[in-house]
């Protein structure tokens, strides 16, 4: 069971070391990227944007900005902006997934 814990957790820190690498590229060289992610975090830390799509039919429901300033750091997505904007894009979804559960009632 530790042994599970300790992957689970090198995982968390192997992403979040790919989300340094991934920022730093773009910092460099400031490409046009479109990342697809299910982590609110991920989304958080490296965009400038955020959309929120619904399920079937797929639709953009939201379009946040993310404005906090670049480079951006771990400790930073503990801080109370970045958990509201987390938690504003989760409530997004959730309200999305009832709204879809009841049309299918």
């Amino acid at each position: 069971m530790s042994r599970a814990c300790c992957c689970s957790t090198s995982r968390q820190f192997t992403r979040e070391e790919l989300w340094g690498t991934m920022q730093s590229l773009w910092l460099k060289r400031k490409p046009t990227v479109l990342l697809i992610t299910h982590d609110l975090k991920e989304a958080g830390f490296l965009a400038s944007r955020v959309c929120v799509m619904s399920a079937r039919p797929g639709r953009i429901i939201n379009d946040s900005a993310v404005d906090f300033p670049r480079p951006r750091t771990i400790q930073m997505t503990f801080d109370a902006d970045f958990v509201a904007l987390n938690q504003r894009l989760r409530d997004l979804i959730i309200d999305a997934r009832t709204d879809t559960a009841i049309r299918g009632a």
